[in-house]
Formats: C-alpha cells, sequence, structure tokens
C-alpha cells in the first residue's frame, strides 16, 4: 500500500506539471496575434530601419503550407517519403525478471528506446503574402503523419535487432519497434513561435519564454485539443491525489 500511495503522488505530480504545461501552451494560442507573412516580413523591415537589423523579435502566429528548404525536400530516414521534416524512433521490446512481493522471480515485458532522431533542417510557411522560414528545432510538433509502425520480430543479428540483442540481453529480445512521422510538402500548418531576425534573417523558432507549437491541425482543433488534454491531466491529478495519502496511511499501519 505505500509503494503504491508513493507511485500515485508521483503519478499526481506529473499529471499536475502537464496541466500547467498545457494551460501555458493554451494561454499563449489564444492570447498570441495571427498575422499573414507578409506582415511578419513588414513588421521585420521597419524594426530594422527603425532600430537596426538583428532586434526584431516578435511572438506571432502563421497559417500556411509548408515548402520544401532551399536545399529541396527532404527523404525520410525509414520510409524514403518526401518531406519537410521527419522524425523516427526505435524502441526495443524484451523480457526481464522481477521479484514479486512475496519474493518469486516473475518474467515482465518491458521496452526502452534504443534510437530517436528528427531532422533539423529549416523549411518555409508560405501563406500567400511571402514565405517565412520555420526552425523546427525545439518546437512541439503536433499531428504529423505517422507513416512507420512495425514491430520486427527477428532479434538477430544485423540491423538495430542485432545491436538491441547483443547489448541489452541477448535473446531477451522480443523485437524492435520502428515508428517515423513526417510533415509532407504542402501541408497546411498552424505555427506558434516567435519571429526574429536575429540570425540574420526573418524565421520563427523556439523562444526564449514561451511555446513553440508546429502543428497540421487548425487553431481551432489544436486549442480544443489542447482543453481536452487539461481536462484529462487535471482530473487525473486530483484522483491519484486524493488516492495517494490514503494509500500512504494505509501502508503505514
Amino acid at each position: 500500500m505505500l509503494i503504491a500511495g508513493l507511485v500515485c503522488l508521483g503519478l499526481a505530480a506529473v499529471a499536475a506539471y502537464f496541466f500547467f504545461s498545457e494551460r501555458k501552451t493554451l494561454q499563449a494560442a489564444v492570447g498570441t496575434e495571427t498575422l499573414k507573412c507578409g506582415e511578419v516580413n513588414e513588421l521585420s523591415t521597419a524594426a530594422a530601419a527603425a532600430v537596426g537589423a538583428g532586434s526584431f523579435s516578435h511572438a506571432c502566429e502563421v497559417v500556411g503550407p509548408a515548402k520544401a528548404p532551399e536545399t529541396g525536400v527532404l527523404k525520410a530516414s525509414e520510409s524514403g517519403q518526401e518531406c519537410v521534416w521527419h522524425r523516427s524512433k526505435l524502441t526495443e521490446h524484451y523480457w526481464d525478471w522481477e521479484r514479486d512481493s512475496e519474493g518469486d522471480m516473475d518474467r515482465t515485458r518491458k521496452t526502452r528506446e534504443i534510437h530517436s532522431a528528427e531532422s533539423e533542417t529549416p523549411f518555409f510557411v508560405d501563406d500567400g503574402t511571402g514565405r517565412i522560414e520555420i526552425v523546427p528545432v525545439g518546437a512541439d510538433i503536433d499531428g504529423a503523419d505517422k507513416v512507420v509502425d512495425r514491430m520486427d520480430k527477428d532479434a538477430g543479428s544485423s540491423g538495430w535487432s542485432g545491436f538491441a540483442s547483443s547489448v541489452f540481453g541477448g535473446d531477451r529480445t522480443i523485437g524492435i519497434e520502428h515508428e517515423e512521422w513526417i510533415i509532407r510538402p504542402g501541408a497546411r500548418l498552424y505555427v506558434l513561435g516567435e519571429a526574429s531576425d536575429k540570425s540574420g534573417q526573418l524565421r520563427i523558432g523556439q523562444a526564449d519564454k514561451g511555446p513553440f507549437v508546429i502543428s497540421t491541425r487548425s487553431e481551432e482543433e489544436f486549442t480544443s485539443a489542447t482543453r481536452t488534454t487539461m481536462r484529462l491531466a487535471l482530473a487525473a491529478a486530483v484522483v491519484l491525489g486524493i488516492a495517494a495519502p490514503v494509500l500512504i496511511v494505509l501502508g503505514l499501519i
């Protein structure tokens, strides 16, 4: 009971943190002005004329289709599909042994991430009034297409399966799960971040303060989903917060 109570307490703290994080994102999405790309460019030009280049910084939202970077479309590492952004993840599923409450050894299925990578190449949003470069590093990517979702059950001697097998425990490996997400060229994006020319050119990227979101959903869809997530996180925090002290007291009796 005591351990269960402490676990509930920890989960309640996580849920509470998630609630406040989502609330901060929602407040920023609701309170930040949506601008045309051309308007952001005009503001940047005006700031450069008034106080010099590199001085412009403005929290904003832009909406428009994704355009490939100057170097051309990217190719996703797993699927090879054309995209402007991609992320891949490999997860090992394996068996492990744990001692139960009665002291007996019990076989448990577990997972661990063995590889994760995502592209950092800037791309553009072009809404017809102009275009702005988007630097995806540090962004909360929402609604990307999942194009790979498979399990390699052969934990043999080749590839990532062989790597996991040799490093993490031989025949304990059940398989390697491959997942990949992409944003396709032309996908309509909602971007919430900070427009700045500090790098020498106008870009939207991670703000010093405040969220940075790149979503394939509309602002209305994104904020609605965020509100739902907030309600679920708050409910979980309350329920777990009530259960935790009860279980801790029962465990100490």
